[in-house]
């Protein structure tokens, strides 16, 4: 984004009507996504070779219960697990199929 022009631009703008609220309003924005922008190029910046503070080991993977699952409820359990549908969208096709069903 080309926040720094639009930071300049309101602060121009600003010098020629000093009571614009609105420029006021979104020079205070422009100069918080500058500084979130440039916070956030900083992390990026940091060394991708450091070593981990710390590693753990996890062996309870090691502990499941011994058994056998078919594969169709492999799939089924995989494709349960991986539907993503927010509630909203659930109550949206629900209106949307009584509404249907309720015209004469």
């Amino acid at each position: 984004m080309k926040f720094d022009e639009a930071v300049a631009a309101f602060r121009k703008a600003l010098t020629l009507r000093k009571d614009w609220a609105e420029a006021q309003t979104n020079l205070a924005i422009a100069l918080k996504l500058q500084k979130a922008m440039k916070d956030q190029e900083e992390e990026q910046q940091q060394d991708p070779n450091l070593p981990p503070d710390q590693i753990q080991f996890d062996d309870k993977g090691k502990q499941g219960k011994a058994g056998q699952m078919s594969i169709a409820e492999q799939t089924s359990e995989m494709w349960m697990k991986n539907i993503q549908v927010s509630p909203a969208d659930l109550m949206a096709r629900k209106f949307s199929i009584e509404a249907a069903g309720s015209k004469p």
